[in-house]
Order: structure tokens, then C-alpha cells, then sequence
């Protein structure tokens, strides 16, 4: 395609709802070069296309953007994982310590009701015994 306008070229590959690669076919690296900086393009090739190493990272904009290298909706993902797992273990720390605490709690109240089950037989046994003599 011959275009004579660049902005409206530009306008009309960003109008997409994908961007995974773009081709820039000219004689000119300088137009190449600029449009390498206004095209929302993952990959772009220059005066070829599809022509990569299957070992480099690629992406892309938009809805091709999903799974890109490092992209942002990897951090993005790799981020709310982390705040799900550090809230899940400290939800989960909180639980043992609010069971820690009713087990204390329980065995505290099981001392002072045999303590005062002691107390009590005590003073009814020294209580009977003065009775008797």
C-alpha cells in the first residue's frame, strides 16, 4: 500500500484491537524509524516480516498484549498472586493465634474452676471435721 499520509497510516494500524507485530516496507529508515515509535506494535519488522528467532521474547499492545514477556499484565497477575497468598497465610496466622488464645483461655478457666472445686471440698471437709469433734 502507497500512502502519502503517515498520520492517517499511523491512526489506522493503531485502530486495531490487536497489535502484535507491524511491517514497515520503505526506502527510508528515518520514516521507518519514526513510525517504529508511533506504531502500538509488539514486534516490527522493516522491509520484511515474520522473520524472528522462535527464542525471543515477543508481545505485544492491546489484546495481543496477554502473555507478553515481562508484560504488564503478567506483573500485574504475578502481583495480585502474591497479595492473595500473603493475605491467605496471614488470615491463616490469625486463625492459630485466635485458637491459641481460646485454648489458653479454656484451660485457664478449667484451672480456676478445679482450683475452686478444691477450695470448696476443703473448706467442706474442714467444715465437717470441726463438726465432729
Amino acid at each position: 500500500m502507497s500512502v502519502s499520509d503517515i498520520n492517517g497510516v499511523v491512526r489506522s494500524a493503531n485502530a486495531t484491537e490487536y497489535g502484535l507485530a507491524a511491517g514497515v516496507f520503505t526506502q527510508d529508515i528515518n520514516k521507518a524509524l519514526q513510525l517504529s515509535d508511533r506504531l502500538l506494535a509488539g514486534t516490527l519488522f522493516i522491509n520484511t516480516y515474520n522473520k524472528t528467532d522462535v527464542a525471543a521474547p515477543f508481545g505485544g499492545y492491546k489484546q495481543s498484549g496477554f502473555g507478553k514477556d515481562l508484560g504488564q499484565l503478567v506483573v500485574v497477575v504475578l502481583v495480585v498472586v502474591v497479595v492473595v497468598v500473603v493475605v491467605v497465610v496471614a488470615a491463616a496466622v490469625v486463625v492459630v493465634v485466635v485458637v491459641v488464645v481460646v485454648v489458653v483461655v479454656i484451660v485457664v478457666v478449667v484451672v480456676v474452676v478445679v482450683v475452686v472445686v478444691v477450695a470448696a471440698a476443703a473448706v467442706v471437709i474442714i467444715t465437717l471435721k470441726s463438726l465432729t469433734e
